[in-house]
């Protein structure tokens, strides 16, 4: 009886608007507050994670560059399906990526490693054999503008905290809409006014933990881009993304689609410093992006 009269007041929430919130006013608003205190709460829980997911990308002919051989290079893939399992372990800041490409993967099968320790981000891959190849940069990694992670960075870090990707909104807004199948969303929209200004939309359930399963981003009048997240139920923190889709769009023209399907969560892991460190072996070639300098790691150095 107790859910029951708290969907109800939730429901009664969203009918209650659209409404506008400004910076300032946003947190004070009853069902933005609902819905950032179900994100604080689920961070907070989860002090540290580890995920397993494949990928799969259908490589698009869509993208041109100066260079005519890598012009003809991605027109002969266009149509071909990539497909990866990454690792992405993450505590505070530091963060540790592996990639490995899987059998049915269009492409050089091979492998790599991405670490950021808190200052610097170290990536290292192999690719026939021995042929390794890194990079060392100041960036911080994983990047939240990348879609491979923004189903998880959304669901663990959707509030604060590292690698949040919601962006900053000076009005946002406030309303009851409806999902494909039916279900009572609740969406706060910033932006879409202006058609060539950039804008958002996150759509969360609020019978699901207010779990975000839709993420909308307009970067213009022709430039759009769409996740959508299905969720599995967890014992400790209530949900987890099960599946995602992102796509991109130039005007009403699918340009780009990856898939992906988690495999493990793992929350509160064991990890240490050691997890963010990464040694390139010798043999490896690296561009340090702090220096401008292409390096060789030579045996003994």
């Amino acid at each position: 009886m107790k859910k029951l009269k708290v969907l109800a007041v939730v429901f009664v929430l969203c009918t209650l608007i659209p409404s506008v919130l400004s910076a300032d006013d946003r947190d004070s608003d009853p069902l933005y507050a609902a819905a950032r205190q179900a994100w604080v709460a689920r961070s907070q829980q989860v002090r540290s994670f580890r995920v397993t997911w494949t990928q799969r990308q259908v490589l698009s002919d869509g993208q041109k560059t100066p260079d005519r051989e890598l012009n003809a290079a991605i027109a002969e893939g266009a149509g071909k399906g990539v497909h990866d399992r990454f690792v992405l372990s993450m505590v505070g800041k530091k963060a540790r990526l592996t990639k490995e490409s899987l059998a049915d993967s269009y492409g050089p099968v091979g492998k790599g490693t991405s670490v950021f320790n808190g200052s610097i981000t170290k990536t290292l891959g192999q690719f026939a054999g021995e042929n390794r190849q890194g990079t060392l940069t100041r960036q911080p990694f994983p990047s939240q503008h990348l879609p491979d992670y923004l189903a998880i960075f959304l669901h663990l870090r959707g509030a604060d905290g590292p690698a949040t990707p919601i962006p900053v909104c000076n009005a946002l807004r406030a309303e009851e809409t409806v999902d494909a199948g039916g279900r009572r969303m609740c969406k706060f929209a910033c932006g879409g006014v202006d058609p060539n200004a950039r804008g958002f939309e996150l759509w969360a359930d609020p019978e699901n933990h207010w779990a975000i399963t839709q993420f909308n981003l307009s970067h213009g009048a022709e430039d759009r881009s769409q996740l959508t997240v299905s969720y599995a139920v967890n014992d400790l923190i209530g949900t987890v993304p099960d599946r995602w889709t992102f796509a991109s769009y130039r005007g009403t023209q699918k340009v780009a689609e990856i898939t992906g399907v988690f495999e493990k969560w793992e929350f509160n892991p064991s990890l240490n410093d050691a997890d963010f460190e990464l040694e390139f072996p010798t043999g490896t070639r690296y561009f340090d992006v702090t220096t401008g300098e292409v390096k060789n790691v030579e045996s003994g150095s």
